[in-house]
């Protein structure tokens, strides 16, 4: 879950579930808006600018998306263009585990889930 999620809300919404936490290591995050994509699609305009971000910016992107069926075209148009080697694209979850678990050291581009807005702590 994102560090930011507001999770006594969450557990409430889940019929008062239990809230599980731990600590984690911390990466430095920079945050980047694009606009809206003068009228292309979501999808199209998200792997669009997660294409820019591969040539422009160093590390891994996390790009949230409002859902799974969002998540398998972009990662679909991303897997059909030339990213350069060394990058993996996978959904929300997958990407280091895997990486790590084959000792490969490479960028991971991340798809996850939005969480609505409503559960967000702000940070």
């Amino acid at each position: 879950m994102s560090a930011t999620l507001d999770s006594q809300a969450l557990a409430q919404l889940m019929g008062n579930a239990p809230v599980v936490t731990c600590t984690g290591k911390e990466f430095p995050v920079a945050t980047h808006y694009v606009g809206s994509g003068n009228g292309s699609s979501l999808v199209q305009h998200v792997a669009e600018t997660v294409s820019r971000a591969v040539t422009r910016y160093d590390g891994s992107i996390l790009a949230f998306l409002p859902g799974a069926p969002e998540i398998r075209k972009v990662r679909n148009l991303l897997d059909q263009s030339d990213l350069g080697p060394g990058c993996l694209v996978m959904p929300a979850g997958w990407g280091r585990a895997f990486a790590y678990g084959y000792g490969i050291k490479t960028r991971i581009i991340c798809l996850p889930l939005t969480i609505a807005p409503k559960y967000w702590k702000p940070t």
